[in-house]
Formats: structure tokens, C-alpha cells, sequence
């Protein structure tokens, strides 16, 4: 099964205000501390200690608001807390955070930090026409169009990049995806797929969680870090300095 890691910059994680292990981001006064009326979230820090390097693992419990309508039993309700788990992974010499869960889950805790003091982090804006000329092949594509009825569509096959249709795809569109394959520190491939907002897709199954970070790590040490523009949760947009 494909995982994904969103890769994030961490520019500061205040670590001394878990207790217990424990650190609740948005404690709510409540006579029912058990049924809050608002969305929480919760970090723990995992047992699994330094996975890879110094990245230090933690489980996040991260609640955030649905507008669907339901029902349960006798309840009617218009919207409910959804609450995901998110994996997340802290390097705290490199300043990066890697965050692996649904990816609604993740996008919503992201702009959630920008309400906390504790974490403050940037996100990923890929370039990817400059990922693709990195690339010796490509086997998936896909594009965005910002015009006409068709919004979105996929290319994908062998060397894929040589085509017509995907020079007249990339005339008209934007790159949102790319998939390819690239060599560990062993030189064995491996299939992987980038997304315009930072995140590396793992497409294939691994037994070891070192291995998956080293390979995330690998992506963007060797193909994303001089093409990427950081994107604070806080503040403007501002291209990272090249």
C-alpha cells in the first residue's frame, strides 16, 4: 500500500510543554472535559524512540470540524469532529517535520499550527516542471489546467515525457504529480511519486520505517531542495533563498 510523507520545514517545536509524554495543543474549559464542544488535538510522543538519524517520532491525534450532514440513533447532526492519526517525524538539526496520514488530516493540522505557540511550520510548493528535467523518466503525470472543461488529466506509460500529448499537456497545463523510480545509497529503484505541495508518495510496501524516511530524505536531498518555494502558515509567501 502507497504512504505518504508531507514534508515540512519546522523552524521551531517546543518540546518542553509535553507532560508525561503527553502535550494537548488546544485544552478546552469544559463542565464535560470528556465531550468538548470544540476540535482537539494531541501529540504524544512515540515509544519508538530515534528511528532514523535524529528524527524522533510522535503520534498525533488531530481532530478538525466536517460540514456533513448525519445521524446517530436518535441524533440528527449537520456536521461532526473528524478525528485522524498522524504520524509525525522531527528532525530537530535539519529543522524538518515529516508528517504521514490522510491527507485531509494532515493539511488541516498544518493550518491548525498556525493557532498554536509550540509549532511553527512552513510547507513545500514544488516546482515541478524543474523536478521533471531532473528526472531520467517519467512514468505518470499528471496535470492541472486552469482553463477550459477539463481540469485535471493523467498521462502515463513509459518515457511518457517524449510524447506529443505530453508536450501539448504541459503547453496548456501544469504539472500537479510526478511519478518515477530512483536509486537508493545501494542503487536499487525505487517507485516514488512527488506532489506540487511537498509530498513524497512511497509506492511500495516496506517493512522497516528507517528505510522509508531515508528514502523520503533521499528525495529531497537529491531532487527538491534547490526547486521548492517555502510557504510559511504563518506570514507571506517567500522563495527560498538559492
Amino acid at each position: 500500500m502507497a504512504k505518504s510523507y508531507k514534508i515540512c520545514l519546522c523552524s521551531s517545536f517546543d518540546k518542553t510543554h509535553f507532560n508525561n509524554g503527553k502535550l494537548r495543543l488546544n485544552p478546552q474549559a469544559s463542565l464535560f472535559p470528556k465531550n468538548s464542544s470544540t476540535p482537539e488535538t494531541n501529540i504524544e510522543r512515540s515509544q519508538l524512540g530515534k528511528i532514523y538519524q535524529d528524527f524522533e517520532s510522535f503520534r498525533i491525534e488531530h481532530e478538525h470540524n466536517v460540514n456533513v450532514p448525519g445521524r446517530y440513533f436518535d441524533t440528527v447532526f449537520l456536521q461532526f469532529f473528524r478525528r485522524g492519526e498522524i504520524m509525525a517525524y522531527h528532525n530537530e538539526k535539519t529543522s524538518v517535520l515529516l508528517l504521514s496520514g490522510k491527507k485531509d488530516d494532515v493539511i488541516d493540522f498544518c493550518r491548525f499550527t498556525a493557532s498554536t505557540n509550540v509549532i511553527e511550520l512552513s510547507t513545500l510548493g514544488i516546482d515541478m516542471a524543474q523536478l521533471q528535467e531532473k528526472l531520467a523518466s517519467v512514468n505518470l503525470v499528471w496535470f492541472k489546467f486552469p482553463k477550459g472543461m477539463i481540469r485535471a488529466s493523467a498521462l502515463m506509460g513509459s518515457h511518457i515525457e517524449e510524447t506529443d500529448e505530453y508536450q501539448q499537456a504541459k503547453e496548456a497545463g501544469e504539472i500537479s504529480t510526478l511519478s518515477f523510480h530512483l536509486e537508493d545509497s545501494n542503487g536499487i529503484p525505487h517507485p516514488i511519486m512527488v506532489t506540487q505541495d511537498g509530498a513524497v508518495v512511497l509506492q511500495a510496501n516496506y517493512s522497516d520505517l528507517s528505510v522509508e524516511i531515508e528514502l523520503v530524505m533521499r528525495v529531497k536531498t537529491k531532487l527538491l531542495d534547490d526547486i521548492y518555494t517555502e510557504i510559511p502558515i504563518k506570514g507571506k509567501k517567500t522563495k527560498k533563498d538559492q
